[in-house]
């Protein structure tokens, strides 16, 4: 059985607060540090629940927003400071309520939606990067599932085809930096809106990121 795991890289924070933190930082920075602290405390709560496999839609969330604060912090550059700070602020005000009784595990979900929401409205590059994402959890985590019931040569095959999605989605990650134009950012969000819900959806993702690559490109 292959065993394989194309899960975030799980959260760790890159400062404490009793650490140095630069006055000057990139758009995303400080919300990525948040977030992940954010995430650590949700894992940890669903962790204790009787059904915690009835929460991974909210830790893919918390991964979207993970995704977009450190793609824009890690050369992306494409969210305003104003924009972290308010999303900032509202994970931080989740995380008191959650501590004081005050929300509850299921009520994170749509908050963390409402955030991811705010950071995508009219910014195309956080929306590219929201929407690559979620292809990533479709397409190569959540099939991870299905390899309990596979043959060796069977396991084998979903590694090649997870491994070539994967693939061609870091690669469209890659190219998401200043120089792109948010037009065509908002192009290749809104193509692959409704290509999952397609017939071999996955093949259908990779062609459309490579035309949209080899666009860029040439």
């Amino acid at each position: 059985m292959v065993d394989f795991d194309y899960s975030f890289p799980p959260p760790v924070p890159s400062w404490t607060p009793q650490e140095y933190r630069p006055s000057h930082h990139t758009p995303g920075q400080l919300l990525y540090e948040e977030v992940s602290n954010f995430y650590t405390e949700v894992a940890r709560r669903i962790s204790d629940l009787h059904h915690p496999q009835e929460y991974a839609k909210t830790l893919q969330q918390i991964s979207q927003l993970m995704r977009i604060a450190h793609c824009s912090s890690s050369g992306g550059e494409f969210l305003s400071k104003e924009a972290e700070e308010i999303a900032r602020q509202r994970l931080s005000e989740l995380r008191e309520e959650l501590d004081d009784g005050k929300s509850h595990t299921e009520n994170i979900a749509p908050e963390v939606s409402s955030i991811i929401f705010s950071l995508t409205y009219n910014n195309p590059k956080a929306l590219l990067v929201s929407r690559l994402t979620e292809l990533e959890y479709k397409f190569c985590i959540h099939r991870i599932e299905e390899q309990a019931n596979l043959s060796s040569q069977q396991a084998e095959e979903l590694y090649s085809q997870v491994e070539g999605v994967r693939h061609v989605l870091n690669r469209a990650i890659q190219e998401i930096k200043p120089s792109l134009v948010d037009l065509k950012a908002l192009e290749l969000a809104r193509q692959l809106h409704d290509l999952p819900n397609q017939e071999n959806s996955s093949d259908a993702v990779k062609k459309t990121i490579d035309i949209w690559l080899h666009t860029m490109l040439h």
